[in-house]
């Protein structure tokens, strides 16, 4: 590859590359905006981990109810714990809970479509093209053009 031939190369690389990344960009937003929201999960099963759990179905609208697993009549009452609700995360608050780390919860959240879960799938695929093989790609060239340097430093002219 001649060195003059070598800005166009670069330019179409990372063009490339910005057509993929807006493309995971897009796949992303579409795959939230896919999600139904205002779906009513109840019973799911939640272990504290580090004084922390995280709901499967987030953004949370809210939480209905959350109760002790071993004591399911133990409600739990909303000042023991604090909500995130883009995350779904949970995080609880002194010794209201009755002792209890593992809980059933009641909530309001956004579920995963059909569409959110294929737009995700796409994406991780089409992720491991950007980090895999453009980065193999500039390698060969990188490559090719020292070794076209080296070849040409040796070419003796009579």
């Amino acid at each position: 590859m001649e060195t003059k031939a070598l800005y166009p190369f670069v330019l179409m690389l990372v063009m490339t590359g910005m057509i993929i990344g807006v493309g995971l960009l897009m796949f992303d937003k579409f795959g939230t905006a896919a999600k139904t929201s205002g779906v009513s999960i109840l019973n799911e099963e939640q272990a504290a981990v580090d004084n922390v759990i995280y709901l499967n179905n987030h953004p949370v609208s809210g939480i209905v109810q959350m109760k002790n697993k071993t004591d399911p009549g133990h409600l739990i009452p909303a000042a023991a714990y604090n909500l995130t609700k883009d995350s779904g995360k949970v995080v609880i608050n002194g010794t209201q809970w009755g002792g209890a780390y593992s809980v059933y919860v009641n909530y309001t959240g956004s579920v995963n479509s059909s569409s959110t879960v294929a737009l995700a799938q796409t994406s991780t695929a089409v992720g491991s093209i950007s980090s895999t093989w453009l980065a193999l790609i500039v390698i060969v060239v990188v490559l090719s053009i020292v070794l076209g340097l080296v070849v040409r430093s040796f070419n003796i002219r009579q």
